[in-house]
């Protein structure tokens, strides 16, 4: 694993070419000093574009919130953006090579398939099927609350 460290300036974007066979894991952002002398109570939208589609990863606050923690991954290239127009912000993580992929294709469904009939008594029925690996999967505030709340 390899530390990684990105200032992001106002009003810019910053690619990140993390490189075939490459992961990020974006664990934190922070504010920079205010360009202006007053202190201000600016919110901060921190956002990314992956695979085209823009996405807010999380809102930062000049006084009360300046730093954000993180445990997202990314496999492709991806660009890093906010909004504040007084100043930068950081972002670190990690970057390092992406693990083989010792169960492709077949190998992988069938392990899927004999998870979810009970054939494998030892394995736990998880979220990661074949279809959902590698994407993001949006929660909505209805999805964690039960019928009878």
């Amino acid at each position: 694993m390899e530390p990684w460290t990105v200032e992001v300036k106002s009003g810019q974007s910053y690619p990140v070419k993390l490189g075939k066979g490459k992961v990020l894991f974006l664990s934190q952002a922070n504010l920079g000093v205010s360009k202006k002398k007053t202190n201000t109570n600016d919110y901060v939208c921190l956002q990314i574009t992956y695979d085209n589609k823009k996405f807010v990863i999380g809102t930062l606050h000049t006084k009360r919130l300046s730093i954000q923690v993180y445990g997202l991954f990314f496999d492709k290239d991806i660009y890093i953006s906010h909004d504040w127009k007084d100043g930068s912000v950081y972002f670190y993580g990690y970057t390092c090579e992406q693990p083989p992929d010792e169960l492709s294709g077949k190998k992988r469904e069938k392990e899927s398939a004999s998870k979810i009939h009970g054939t494998d008594k030892k394995a736990k029925i998880t979220n990661t099927t074949p279809s959902t690996i590698g994407q993001v999967r949006v929660m909505r505030v209805k999805d964690f609350v039960g019928e009878g709340d």
